[in-house]
C-alpha cells in the first residue's frame, strides 16, 4: 500500500477504516502497509483477506500471523511492532467494524450476534498452553477449529459441517474447471493490449513517495 503521511493524517480525521490485506499485498506486489505510523496516528484498523485471486487462501489464520510479523522488517523499534492482541482485535472487532456490524458481531458480548469458534487446545500450536491470544496469533493454522457457530446456529461441529455436503460441493466445482480454464483464456488474450498501460501504472505507483 502506498499511503503518504498525508494519506495517514486523513484517515485519522475522517474516522474511516483501513482494511490490512498483507497476503493478497505480497502476492500482488502491492507495497506494505505503513502499520506503525497508522497506529500512532489513531487510524483504525481491520483485518482482511482479499479474494482467492490475489491469496490463494482465505485464511484469517494465516493474515494474523503476517501481520503480526511483516512489520518487524520495518523498524529496529520493538515497541513499535505489532502486538499479538492488537492483530487479534483487528481481525475480530476491527473487521466487524468495518463493515458497518460492531453493533452485531465482532466479540464476545452480551446482546451481539453468537458468532464463536470453537479451537480444540490440545494441538501442537497451543502445546503446552502458555498464553492463549500469542499462540492463537502465531500458533495457530485453523486445523484446530472444531466447532463453528454463526448467529446461534451450530454450522460445523466435531470437524464436521452440518448442513451442506463438503465433498459434493468440491466435486461440483471441479467440474467448472474447464469452463473457468477457458474464460480464463480468453481474459488473458482479451487483456494484452492494456498490458504497456497497466505496466506503465504500476511502475509509476512505486515511485510514489511513502511514509
Amino acid at each position: 500500500m502506498w499511503a503518504t503521511q498525508y494519506d495517514i493524517v486523513l484517515f485519522s480525521q475522517a474516522e474511516c477504516t483501513v482494511v490490512h490485506s498483507p497476503v493478497s499485498n505480497l502476492y500482488l506486489g502491492s507495497g506494505i502497509m505503513p502499520y506503525a505510523q497508522m497506529v500512532e496516528h489513531g487510524v483504525r484498523l481491520a483485518l482482511g483477506t482479499d479474494g482467492m485471486a490475489a491469496t490463494g487462501h482465505l485464511s484469517m489464520f494465516e493474515n494474523m500471523k503476517l501481520a503480526a510479523t511483516l512489520h518487524t522488517a520495518a523498524t529496529p523499534d520493538f515497541e513499535r511492532w505489532p502486538a499479538a492482541s492488537h492483530i487479534l482485535r483487528m481481525a475480530t472487532y476491527g473487521s466487524a467494524r468495518s463493515a458497518g456490524l460492531a453493533s452485531q458481531v465482532g466479540a464476545l458480548t452480551a446482546g451481539l450476534k453468537a458468532d464463536i469458534i470453537v479451537l480444540d487446545l490440545h494441538g501442537l500450536g497451543f502445546t503446552p498452553l502458555n498464553n492463549v491470544v500469542n499462540q492463537l496469533v502465531y500458533s495457530e493454522s485453523g486445523d484446530s477449529v472444531e466447532t463453528v457457530i454463526i448467529n446461534g446456529q451450530v454450522v460445523m461441529q466435531n470437524r464436521q459441517f452440518a448442513n451442506i455436503d463438503e465433498m459434493s460441493i468440491m466435486a461440483e466445482i471441479r467440474s467448472y474447471a474447464p469452463r473457468i480454464q477457458d474464460a480464463q483464456a480468453a481474459a488473458w488474450k482479451a487483456s494484452q493490449p492494456l498490458y504497456p498501460i497497466l505496466d506503465r501504472l504500476y511502475q509509476k505507483s512505486w515511485q510514489t513517495p511513502e511514509v
